[in-house]
């Protein structure tokens, strides 16, 4: 009873999410602040339309892909320090499974939002420390359609791309400038 509780207030409060992924036209009449964070239900809307599958079937399974991608991501992360496997493997599941708002998202597909911003975090903090100018602009991207205070990790990546490495990203920096506006 208490899982179902939570089940149904989860998913009113992810109620556009769940209405972008069902219809992208849904964009322009939700609350703002969730439409800026579509991302996530353009990826359930492509898998919905693709596979036939139900909205709550289609978070479910990006949620699981996207959770190991992050156990995967943030391991080799720590691989790239030159961080032993026995010390690497244990760090990953201290992070995550110590942390309830990640092991959350495995219980609560609809807060897929979340798990994309963790994702995207760890590949930002990536590529402007292992400079990688292509990646590091995708990333961005995303990371920008998915949680729009992620602008802020991003153009401070950025100015330290520009300040610290000595790259001229100005290109870069109007460019998910003017994304972030659109979007907003």
């Amino acid at each position: 009873y208490v899982y179902t509780y939570d089940f149904e207030l989860s998913k009113y409060d992810a109620n556009s999410y769940i209405l972008m992924a069902e219809n992208l036209n849904n964009y322009f009449y939700i609350n703002q602040q969730e439409a800026m964070r579509i991302l996530p239900s353009i990826v359930n809307y492509f898998l919905i339309e693709i596979f036939s599958l139900d909205y709550f079937l289609s978070f479910r399974l990006i949620s699981y892909l996207f959770f190991i991608i992050l156990l995967n991501k943030i391991f080799f992360f720590f691989k790239k320090f030159g961080i032993k496997n026995y010390l690497a493997f244990p760090s990953v599941l201290i992070i995550v499974f110590w942390n309830n708002s990640i092991v959350y998202n495995i219980f609560n597909p609809f807060q897929l939002v979340d798990l994309f911003l963790y994702i995207f975090i760890v590949y930002i903090i990536q590529f402007s420390i292992f400079f990688d100018r292509k990646k590091l602009l995708v990333f961005s991207f995303f990371a920008i359609l998915t949680k729009e205070f992620l602008i802020v990790l991003v153009l401070l990546s950025y100015f330290k791309c520009i300040f610290l490495e000595k790259k001229k990203l100005f290109v870069d920096i109007i460019f998910l400038i003017l994304i972030f506006s659109i979007n907003y």
